[in-house]
């Protein structure tokens, strides 16, 4: 069989490895080569802080990365309202130590610097993973070129692969998937195109990150990345619908929202400030969850990630591999075709994958 696989983030790299290793022929194509698109805009985060079946696919990638050498554990530290928190604790989380409660002066020590738990609100942690994201696209092109997988720059017009003498083409191309297939975001499970957007800021004078801290405050929702001494890497905030991926950019003042966010848990982002600041656009379904499947014959797509790519890539490109190469069936609530109302920016955007929501 012979794919061509049309998107080099994550995404398409990870889709074509899992292609190659069931004995696809497999070429990669993308105008921007390996890992130019959102792909390097990503925080680097992997959270087991996700709800139900999930929780599988990000602990799936975590083993996946970390045997390609591009990731390592990190405690992830959430403040929530309590209802929230309990979520997060899964007994299988629990029992195997990847999570559990904490108090203010457990959760200050993991993250490094002090840490507030408001009246109502709780802390817990998950034992999750920074990737390093330049590494993961080395490590996956060279596994790649070892399996004699082609990577291309050439840029197919819709439809080119099944005039082209392919048997598939998998179209992952995250924000431009829409364009390359021809049609509106819409008429992909309701999706619509929006800002993922992040900042590097530097920490008062003499302050370190250690853990990811989470914040979930009801209303807003922040992270914050260790990213070097005295820095860390903040986002989430306002989400701006955006007419085109060409429209992504940083929302004036966005940081600042994170800021405040992360202050109601952390007092030191009282005193942080922006050293730059930076967007890429996501495609996001309108019930936030992936849309993964055949679009019309011998087509498929793994879209709609919704800047979760990290997490949700290597299980879903096994299961896309296994759809294409021995006729597994998908799980239907990933069909591209299922019928939602798109996000339209008003209210949070619908975020399945985070567990505190």
């Amino acid at each position: 069989m012979r794919v061509l696989v049309y998107g080099a983030g994550i995404a398409g790299l990870t889709a074509a490895l899992e292609l190659a290793r069931a004995g696809a022929r497999v070429e990669v194509a993308d105008p921007r080569g390996p890992g130019a698109g959102a792909t390097s805009r990503a925080a680097g985060i992997v959270t087991l802080q996700m709800p139900g079946a999930l929780e599988e696919w990000a602990m799936e990638a975590i083993e996946a990365y970390t045997r390609l050498g591009a990731a390592r554990r990190v405690h992830g530290v959430v403040v929530a309202p309590r209802p929230c928190v309990e979520r997060l604790l899964s007994e299988r989380l629990v029992a195997s130590g990847l999570a559990g409660g904490l108090t203010a002066s457990e959760a200050s020590r993991l993250v490094g610097h002090e840490v507030r738990v408001p009246e109502g609100w709780g802390a817990a942690y998950t034992l999750d993973a920074l990737v390093d994201v330049g590494g993961l696209v080395s490590a996956l092109t060279a596994r790649l070129e070892a399996l004699g997988v082609s990577l291309g720059r050439r840029a197919p017009s819709p439809y080119e692969a099944s005039l082209g003498g392919y048997d598939a083409v998998v179209v992952a191309a995250g924000a431009w998937t829409p364009a390359v297939l021809g049609v509106e975001p819409r008429e992909i499970a309701g999706s619509s195109l929006y800002n993922c957007e992040a900042s590097s800021v530097a920490l008062p004078e003499g302050s370190r990150q250690e853990a990811i801290l989470y914040v979930e405050s009801g209303v807003d929702a922040a992270y914050s990345v260790p990213e070097a001494p005295g820095r860390a890497i903040v986002g989430d905030g306002p989400n701006n619908v955006i007419e085109s991926p060409l429209d992504a950019a940083p929302t004036p003042g966005a940081v600042y929202q994170v800021l405040e966010t992360l202050a109601e848990a952390a007092p030191a982002y009282l005193d942080a400030y922006p050293t730059a600041s930076w967007a890429a656009p996501c495609l996001i379904t309108g019930d936030g969850l992936p849309a993964v499947g055949e679009w019309v014959e011998g087509i498929y797509i793994l879209a709609g990630l919704d800047g979760y790519g990290l997490m949700a890539a290597p299980a879903l490109a096994r299961l896309l591999a296994h759809n294409i190469t021995r006729g597994t069936p998908l799980p239907g609530w990933l069909d591209p075709h299922r019928r939602a109302s798109p996000w339209r920016g008003e209210g949070p955007p619908p975020e399945p994958f985070r567990g505190c929501s």
